[in-house]
C-alpha cells in the first residue's frame, strides 16, 4: 500500500506541474500542449487514484471519467459532381412557436457573427440578418453569406497564419471528422480564417451526405463531436448544453431538433472551439 501511495502521489505531482506548467505559459501554450495529452496522463492515473483517494477526492481532483457513448459514423466520400446531387426533405420538421424560432435565430446572428468575424455585431447588422430569417432565409444561407463576402475575403487575406495547436486540431479533425488527409506540411502557413471556413464547409457536406444515406448517421456524427469537443474544449464554451460531455445527450438533441438548428449549432460551435485554440480574443 505505501508503495501504492508513493507511486499515486508521484503521479499526481507530475501531472500538476504539467498543468501548471501549461497554464503558466498563456492560454495558448495550452492547447500547444495537446489536452489529449493531459487527458491520457489523467486516466493512466485515474485507477490507482481511486483504490488510494476513493472516488469523491479522484473526480474532484480530475473531474468525471469520460468515454465515447457512441460510434462514429463511417464517414461518406463527398462527391462533387452536380449531376449525382440527391434531393432530400428536412431531416425535422421545424415544430417550434415562431417567437421560440425568432428567438434562436437572435442568438445565432449574435454568435455567429462575432465567432466568424471576432467583432461583436451592431444593431444595423443584426437588423440586416433577422430580416433575412424572418423572411424565411436558413440559418446555414445567412452563415455562407457572412464568410463569402468581401468583409470576410479580406480577414482571409489578413497575416493570421495559424498556429501549431491549430495545425494539429485541423490535421485530426479532418482525418476523424470528414475522412481527409491534411498534412501538418499543407497547412502550415494557412490563413486562420480560411481554414475556419474550410472545416465548416466541409462539414456541413458530410452532414448532408449522411442525410443522404440514414438520418441517424447524422444525429450520431453530431453527437460525438459534440460530446468529444466539450470533454476536450471546455473553456471554449460558456452554454451548459455545449458543456455537456455526453454523447447520449447531444443525441437526444439532435433527434429533437429541425436541421437548420442543428447546423446552426455546429456552425458556431466549430468556430467557437477553433477561436479558442487559436487564443482569439
Amino acid at each position: 500500500m505505501k508503495k501504492l501511495n508513493r507511486q499515486v502521489i508521484g503521479l499526481i505531482i507530475f501531472t500538476v506541474f504539467f498543468q501548471a506548467r501549461a497554464f503558466g505559459q498563456g492560454s495558448s501554450s495550452i492547447e500547444e500542449q495537446p489536452k489529449t495529452l493531459i487527458v491520457k496522463i489523467q486516466e493512466l492515473i485515474r485507477p490507482y487514484a481511486l483504490k488510494v483517494l476513493g472516488e469523491e477526492t479522484t473526480t474532484r481532483w480530475f473531474g468525471e471519467s469520460w468515454t465515447s457513448e457512441l460510434e462514429l459514423p463511417a464517414i461518406p466520400e463527398i462527391i462533387r459532381d452536380a449531376r449525382s446531387s440527391v434531393q432530400r426533405q428536412a431531416l425535422n420538421e421545424n415544430t417550434l412557436p415562431q417567437e421560440v424560432w425568432r428567438s434562436y435565430n437572435v442568438r445565432f446572428v449574435t454568435e455567429l457573427y462575432e465567432a466568424t468575424r471576432r467583432l461583436k455585431a451592431n444593431s444595423n447588422d443584426l437588423a440586416k440578418w433577422m430580416n433575412v430569417l424572418d423572411q424565411g432565409g436558413s440559418q446555414e444561407g445567412v452563415y455562407r453569406a457572412l464568410v463569402l463576402d468581401q468583409t470576410y475575403a479580406g480577414l482571409e487575406n489578413y497575416p493570421e497564419p495559424m498556429n501549431e495547436a491549430m495545425i494539429k486540431f485541423s490535421e485530426s479533425f479532418s482525418k476523424k471528422y470528414l475522412n481527409r488527409e491534411r498534412t501538418v506540411e499543407q497547412l502550415t502557413g494557412v490563413n486562420f480564417f480560411s481554414i475556419k471556413r474550410i472545416l465548416v464547409e466541409n462539414s456541413l457536406e458530410v452532414l448532408d451526405a449522411l442525410a443522404k444515406e440514414n438520418s441517424d448517421n447524422v444525429y450520431r456524427w453530431y453527437a460525438y463531436f459534440s460530446g468529444e469537443m466539450a470533454y476536450l474544449y471546455p473553456n471554449a464554451f460558456l452554454d451548459e448544453i455545449r458543456l455537456n460531455k455526453s454523447m447520449l445527450r447531444h443525441y437526444d438533441w439532435a433527434q429533437k431538433s429541425p436541421e437548420q438548428l442543428l447546423k446552426a449549432e455546429l456552425i458556431t460551435k466549430l468556430h467557437l472551439i477553433m477561436n479558442h485554440i487559436q487564443g482569439s480574443p
